[in-house]
Formats: structure tokens, C-alpha cells, sequence
């Protein structure tokens, strides 16, 4: 057996997670076992906690010791995969032979960890017991203390403090009152003493819940016969529901849960863990006795076709100082599916091609590596949300600034399906977070950008395109998918001439038109409306002068409106060149059959004269991946990194000139400017050491920026360290794009791609010299983005380079809550001036962008 082979099928050490009763009694459960409660599940992805005795996770206060023993031996049974419905069936059975009293404790304690096939067990049980009993028999059976004449059962009793028993003793007497009332309205009919309450359990649950316009016209007595043909039926029904609720069971090994408070898709803890698909939608109605709250008898009603929010704001003047932050019981993110919509059921050959599809994730490449492990990528902040309407936020600290007036739009992956197998953080469908400001108000909004793929998986109520950076490693794995993807597009289910593209990158303003930009696609228009809500208006070929793909960094030079940009690929040519005119005009490509390899071509410079392009180690590696086993984009440590520069307006490549750079690769750009009356070029970009890890293990990354200098006349390079430290996602007053600039804010690793903090460089200062000039840490388990300066007097040349403010999303993961923040750019430690509590949490993403209103409306 080969080593590779010993290394897959190595048993793997269990794992373990910590748990707190509600008594403060913490015990430690296998991780497997655990991860079956959908709120334990949620705890661990969101907040990081159960690692340890110190950081267990707390229960409910309806988990005690006793009832959590009870939930873990259900879950342990339950979480085998490959047990028969029989088995499950007998399991239950037993599972539920317990006193009432235990019975409803452990309802409740099942409702509160939202294991809801152990609620729909016990709550059938429990429905069991009160079938066909009167209301007196009920309450002795749930000890619901009768104290009360039989005139003042007739009577409804004022519930101050909202008092179950109270509540559950109204309903029951209301219905009682309304018998009878018809009673009396049937003159030939006499009352017959002693009469036996022969009502299903469906009439009975309907009239404790408050369903009495369903019953309306019942009959008060009713034929036996018929009676018990109903019961007979009920039996049937409950039977298969039991028989259906195994097969859920069965065929899915580990429960997956959205996120109560802000729709979070949590994958659980297996490598075969599927996806549930969320069932129509439903109610469950709560019935109440005593210290018990349960999901009863589910009821099919309608979806709803909208949803409501706060209403965004008018905007008026704010007031100073800004009120102290408030609860946001009401808001959308008290609701687990708010903005969401429901997916249609996949097709018949949807679920055939799924079927493929999983035994090829599960055993031909299933995700064993951690960066392509969606368990991993997808923990903490990382994990997906749903789409938020626009909601207004509370300003908690400071005012927020007159020049933020417009939008900070950010980009970032959000797949709105949960992997079904490999799944690297680059392969995620584009979401745009927009907080919308206006005179101090703000609205945050977060939607898909609705590409061609999200629509077509949308409606097919499963993914259907392959992950371009984590579906293809190795012969086999690509050739399986390569395969399922061909067959899918045979059936119709998807056509790629279409946009394969997720625009999840970075956004951009040029040619009085807002793009969402990924670089395997053509762009996306996009556009926000008065209220703050976002709209994507469609892919956008610029006159059918645009096609294939762009770059998702084009550069606009902020004084001739002009906008530059390219696209790479894997066949020749693998660069081309092209620019756009200040109406957003596309102007003739200029290939570049210089660059002899396919390489990884993510961001480039301007210059007034000048585009420089970076041919780095990181590139396409057919060879890798076919004998190797790895990805199709690898790092080639024998290639030698080289700098190209061509005219910004070259109508050809005829003067392309390239020059080697030893050692250095560059991902992202800073910015670029001319020197020594054009004889020269200053390129400022992070140096990516460890060039290897860059894709695999990003957190091994360790990005060192730099000032590298070309003597266009003599071919000498030259280059100087600005900063020890990790730094990326570097950004500068984008009113100095293509010129001399003094400052540089940029990301601080934690490392990458989590940022701890944001910096600011002063890059005139001589050589061999620490840069930094300023830094704000954002704190212990708090971790933000891209930052972007917006000016605070745009538009004005008289202004000071960084006269203006560094604005941020942050997360707390210690809170799970997410911030806007505004640092003052010219203070010495990024002081912040406002501070805007997010109404959820906004997922870690890319690169981000400041629209003026002004330009807003332009759109």
C-alpha cells in the first residue's frame, strides 16, 4: 500500500468539545456527537468557543445535566450513518418511554438546542398522551393547578405576567364557552350529561393553539363510526411522518443549521456531510405547560412573499452626541431567514447529477487538505449569510463625517449553497455589503450579486458549476468533474457561453457606471437605490467589445477619468491589454505574446505614460496537477519573477520591455509614478515571501512591501523594504492613482487572511528605515478588512494628502459583532471618530470601494 493511500485512510484522533449545563457543571462530548445540535454546531463556527474547559460553550437553561445525557444519547444513536429505518424506528420507540414529566423537560431542552427531529419525536408523543382527553384530564396529566369555580372557568382570566397555565387555561375555556354558545343555538338538541370528548388530536392541538376559525360549523357531537375511521387515518399519517422523519436521518449523517441570529449556513463536522435543503415554510406552533415551551404539530402554510424591515431612515440631521446603543429585537436580524428566498426543488436530473457529484467528493477527491476543507474555510466569520434588506444601524460612537455621504460598497465570496465537497475561500458567490450614509444616518444592505451562476443554481435548487480553484486537483478528480460538468451542460442545465464568473472580488466606478468584478468573468452593472438596497442590472460586454474575461483591479486615473485594464488566461495570448475611455468607451485590445507562460496575472500598475504588468512564480501547472495531484495554479520555484512596462497607450506590444526581478512576486499593487523626468519607474507593492503557500497555506504567507525603482535607460532594478511587517490590502488616497504619493494604509496579517489592524506608511522617508507611521489595532479576537481612504475634501487640490479618514468593517468574534468603523487618517494612532454597530455580522471578504453620492447618483 502506497504511502499516499496509508496517509487517506489513517484513522483520525477524535475531537472534543466543552460544554456548560445550565447548573455550571461542564463535561466533554466527542466533537462528532456535539456538532448533531444545530445550536452547538452554530457556536462553534461563529464564535470559536468549546475548545477548552475555559472557553466551554454555555447550554441553555433548559439543558441540564439529566436532559443533556438524554440529547447525547439520542444524538450518538443518531449521528451513524448507514443505520435502517427499522433500527431508528425501535430506538425512538424506547427512547420515549419516560414519564411525562421528563418527556416535556426533555422537549423543552430539545427545542432550546433546536434539534428539531428530537422535538417532532417528542412532541408526538406528548400529543399521544392528551389524545382524546378532556381539558380537566389534561391539566391533572401536566399537574396545571385547578383552582377555580366552575363559574369562573367560564370566564377569561387576566394574564399579567403572560403565565402559561393562565394562557393554556384561556384557550381551553374559550373554546368551551364557544360550544356552548351553539349549543344553545340548537333548540331540539338536549345537553347530555357526562359527554365524552371524543376529538382527534388534531381538533384538540388546533383549539389550544388558538385555531378555532379552522373548526367553525364543526358538529359538538360526532358519529363514532366516523370518529374512529379519522383516528385510524391520523394513526397512518403519524406512522409515515415517522417513517419519513428516519429517512432524513438516514440519508443525512450530520444536521446543518442557519444561523438563529443572522442566517448562517454551519457545516458540521464530517467529511460526507450534505446540505439539507430547507423544507417549505412553516410554523411551528408553541404549547405551553408550566416550564415547558415545545414545537408541536408542524402546520403548512404559505410562504411568505416578503419580508419587513425597519424602514430606512429619511435621513434627517443627526443629533450630538449620537444615542447610546439600543437593543435590535425587531430588526432583520432577529430573523434566521430575513431576505432569504425560497429555492425551487432541484429537478430529477439535478438529483442524478448530485448523486455523481457526491460519491466523487466523498470518495474519488474528497476535501482532505484544510484549504480547500470547507469545515475550514468556512469556520468563524468566514461562514456565509444570507441577504439583509436594507436596515438602518445605530451610530454608538462619535458622528459620522459629511464626506461619507454615499456608500462603502465591499465585495467578498458568500456561496449560497454549502459546499458538497472541496471548496477553497476564492470559490464563493459575490455579496456586496453596502452601508448606505446620509447626513449622519446609516443603512447597511447585503445581496448576491445576481450573476449567471447564481441565478441558474437558484433555480435549480442546487450548485451545478464545478469550484474553478478547488474542483480540479489531479487526473482523476478533473476528469470526474470535468465530465459531470460536460453532461450537465449536454442537459441544458447550464451554458458557460453565459459567465462562469462569480463577481466576488472588488467593485468599481468608471464610465458613470458601478461594477462587480471577478476576473473569470465579464463585469457585473450594479446599482443602489435611494432606500440603500442593491441591484445588479446584468453582465456587461461594453458594446460586445468586451469578451471572456477582466481583470477585477482595473486602474482609473482620477484626472483624465480613464480607466486601464487586462485580462489573462491559459492559452496565447496569456495577457491582453486594454483601456477604456472616460465614458466607459472600450478601446482596441493590445495582446502581449511576450509573456510565453501562462501566469498569475491579479493586479497591475499605471503610471501618466506608463502599464506595468508583474510575471511572478505563481502560474498555471498543468503538469501538477495531472501527475502531482495539486491545483492547477501552483508555484513554480525555478522561474525567474520579471517586470514588464509598456506605454499606456501602445497600440501593439512593440515596446514591451521586460526586466528580471529575482525573488519578487507581487499579488496585489499599491501604486506607481514617474521619476527623474520619465527616465524612471516607482512601482510600491507588497513582496509575497513564501511564495509556495500562497493558494494552500495562506496563513504561512508573509507579505513585505516594497519600493522597487526601474531605470528605463539603463535596465538597473532597485528596491527597498518599507515595513517588517505582514502587510497587504493596501490602499492610498485615490486622488494620487499614477502619481508621487506620500502615505500608504495597508492590512495587518494575523495572520492572513484574518487583519488585525491597519497601518499607515510614509514611503517618502529614506531607505532603511521603518515606515510606519501610525497603527490601530482593532483588539483581542477582533479582526476587519480591506481598509480604503475616502478624502475628506475631495476634489479640492489645496487639501493635505491625508487629510481625510481609514473606514473599515471589523468583527468581534468574542460578541459576534460586526462594526463600521471611521479612523481619522492624520492622527497618530488612527483615532476612531464613529463607530456604526452592524444590525448582523458581515462576513470577511476582498477589496471594497467608496461611492460619493454624487456619483451615486449619476448611476
Amino acid at each position: 500500500m502506497s504511502e499516499n493511500l496509508m496517509e487517506v485512510v489513517k484513522p483520525k484522533m477524535k475531537s472534543y468539545v466543552w460544554l456548560q449545563t445550565s447548573d455550571g457543571s461542564i463535561q466533554q462530548v466527542e466533537e462528532e456527537v456535539a456538532m448533531f445540535c444545530p445550536l452547538i454546531c452554530q457556536e462553534i463556527h461563529e464564535k470559536g468557543v468549546g475548545s477548552s474547559k475555559n472557553y466551554a460553550i454555555s447550554l441553555p437553561e433548559q439543558v441540564n445535566p439529566a436532559m443533556l445525557g438524554l440529547i447525547l444519547d439520542y444524538c450518538r444513536f443518531h449521528q451513524v450513518p448507514g443505520r435502517s429505518n427499522k433500527e431508528r424506528k425501535t430506538f425512538d420507540e424506547k427512547f420515549i418511554r419516560i414519564d411525562t414529566d421528563r418527556l416535556c423537560d426533555l422537549t423543552s431542552a430539545a427545542n432550546s438546542l433546536k434539534l428539531k427531529p428530537l422535538v417532532d419525536l417528542t412532541s408526538r408523543a406528548l400529543a399521544r398522551i392528551i389524545e382524546g382527553k378532556t381539558p380537566e384530564e389534561i391539566r391533572e396529566t401536566f399537574n396545571i393547578p385547578d383552582d377555580l369555580t366552575e363559574e369562573e372557568k367560564l370566564e377569561p382570566l387576566k394574564n399579567i405576567t403572560d403565565d402559561p397555565h393562565i394562557r393554556l387555561l384561556n384557550r381551553l375555556y374559550a373554546r368551551k364557552r364557544k360550544e356552548l354558545k351553539e349549543r344553545a343555538k340548537q333548540k331540539n338538541v338536549e345537553v347530555e350529561e357526562g359527554q365524552v370528548d371524543e376529538r382527534s388530536v388534531d381538533d384538540l392541538l388546533s383549539f389550544i393553539n388558538g385555531r378555532d376559525q379552522e373548526s367553525k360549523g364543526a358538529k359538538t357531537t360526532k358519529n363514532k363510526k366516523k370518529n374512529r375511521r379519522r383516528k385510524e387515518q391520523q394513526k397512518d399519517s403519524s406512522n409515515n411522518l415517522e417513517e419519513n422523519s428516519k429517512k432524513e436521518f438516514n440519508t443525512t449523517p450530520a444536521a446543518c443549521n442557519k444561523g438563529a441570529d443572522d442566517s448562517v449556513l454551519v457545516p458540521c463536522s464530517t467529511n460526507t456531510s450534505k446540505l439539507q435543503d430547507s423544507a417549505p415554510s412553516s410554523i411551528s406552533r408553541n404549547l405551553e405547560f408550566a416550564h415547558l415551551k415545545i414545537s408541536s404539530v408542524k402546520i403548512e402554510e404559505k410562504p411568505q412573499t416578503s419580508t419587513t424591515t425597519k424602514t430606512p431612515p429619511q435621513y434627517p440631521k443627526a443629533k450630538t452626541p449620537p444615542p447610546p446603543p439600543t437593543p435590535l429585537p425587531a430588526k432583520a436580524a432577529a430573523s434566521p431567514s430575513f431576505g432569504a428566498q425560497r429555492r425551487a426543488e432541484p429537478t430529477i436530473p439535478t438529483l442524478i447529477f448530485n448523486v455523481f457529484d457526491d460519491i466523487i467528493n466523498n470518495f474519488v477527491d474528497p476535501p482532505i487538505r484544510p484549504s480547500v476543507d470547507p469545515r475550514h474555510v468556512l469556520s468563524h466569520n468566514f461562514a456565509p449569510v444570507d441577504e439583509l434588506p436594507p436596515t438602518e444601524c445605530d451610530v454608538i460612537q462619535g458622528t459620522l463625517p459629511p464626506c461619507l455621504d454615499g456608500a462603502y460598497i465591499r465585495n467578498g465570496p458568500n456561496p449560497q449553497f454549502l459546499p458538497r465537497g472541496p471548496y477553497h475561500l476564492f470559490d464563493g458567490d459575490g455579496m456586496l455589503h453596502a452601508i448606505r450614509i446620509s447626513q449622519g444616518r446609516a443603512t447597511l444592505c447585503s445581496r448576491y450579486v445576481k450573476t449567471y451562476k447564481y441565478t441558474t443554481e437558484s433555480d435549480a435548487g442546487a450548485p451545478l458549476f464545478p469550484n474553478v480553484f478547488s474542483g480540479f486537483n489531479g487526473l482523476t478528480a478533473s476528469g470526474a468533474r470535468g465530465a459531470l460538468a460536460a453532461a450537465r451542460i449536454l442537459s441544458g442545465q447550464f451554458n458557460p457561453a453565459n459567465g462562469i464568473g462569480l463577481a466576488n472580488t472588488s467593485v468599481a466606478f468608471f464610465g458613470g457606471r458601478l461594477y462587480a468584478l471577478g476576473e473569470s468573468d465579464l463585469p457585473y452593472t450594479i446599482r443602489l437605490a435611494s432606500s440603500g438596497d442593491i441591484e445588479t442590472l446584468g453582465r456587461h460586454d461594453f458594446n460586445g467589445k468586451l469578451f471572456m474575461s477582466m481583470t477585477a483591479h482595473p486602474k482609473i486615473d482620477p484626472e483624465t477619468g480613464e480607466a486601464f485594464a487586462f485580462r489573462y488566461g491559459p492559452v496565447p495570448p496569456f495577457l491582453t491589454y486594454f483601456h477604456f475611455d472616460k465614458d466607459g468607451n472600450k478601446q482596441p485590445d493590445v495582446p502581449i505574446f511576450s509573456m510565453v507562460r501562462p501566469s498569475f496575472l491579479h493586479d497591475f500598475a499605471i503610471t501618466k505614460s506608463y502599464a506595468i504588468f508583474a510575471d511572478i512564480q505563481i502560474g498555471m501547472n498543468p503538469m501538477e496537477m495531472i501527475f502531482g495531484g495539486g491545483s492547477p495554479v501552483g508555484a513554480d520555484p525555478a522561474k525567474v519573477p520579471r517586470i514588464g512596462i509598456i506605454p499606456r497607450y501602445a497600440k501593439d506590444e512593440s515596446e514591451m520591455k521586460w526586466f528580471d526581478v529575482p525573488g519578487f512576486n507581487l499579488i496585489h499593487t499599491i501604486n506607481a509614478w514617474e521619476e527623474d523626468d520619465g527616465d524612471a519607474l516607482v512601482m510600491l507593492a507588497p513582496n509575497i515571501l513564501s511564495v509556495e503557500h500562497t493558494l494552500e497555506r495562506m496563513e504561512l504567507v508573509h507579505a513585505l512591501v516594497e519600493k522597487v525603482k526601474i531605470n528605463l535607460k539603463t535596465g538597473i532594478v532597485t528596491r527597498q523594504p518599507l515595513s517588517a511587517r505582514n502587510l497587504d490590502f493596501a490602499v492610498i488616497n485615490p486622488a494620487y492613482v499614477a502619481k508621487r504619493n506620500k502615505y500608504v494604509y495597508a492590512a495587518i496579517g494575523d495572520p492572513m487572511p484574518k487583519i488585525s489592524g491597519v497601518v499607515k506608511l510614509d514611503v517618502s522617508q529614506g531607505e532603511h528605515r521603518e515606515c510606519t507611521v501610525a497603527s490601530r489595532i482593532y483588539g483581542q479576537g477582533c479582526y476587519g478588512g480591506e481598509p480604503f481612504f475616502v478624502a475628506a475634501e475631495p476634489g479640492n487640490p489645496e487639501a493635505a494628502e491625508d487629510d481625510g479618514y481609514v473606514v473599515s468593517y471589523v468583527h468581534n468574534e468574542n460578541t459576534g459583532e460586526s462594526r463600521f468603523l471611521v479612523m481619522d487618517a492624520k492622527s497618530p494612532d488612527l483615532d476612531i471618530v464613529a463607530a456604526v454597530k452592524l444590525p448582523r455580522r458581515v462576513p470577511y471578504g476582498f477589496h471594497g470601494l467608496f461611492v460619493s453620492e454624487s456619483d451615486l447618483n449619476k448611476l
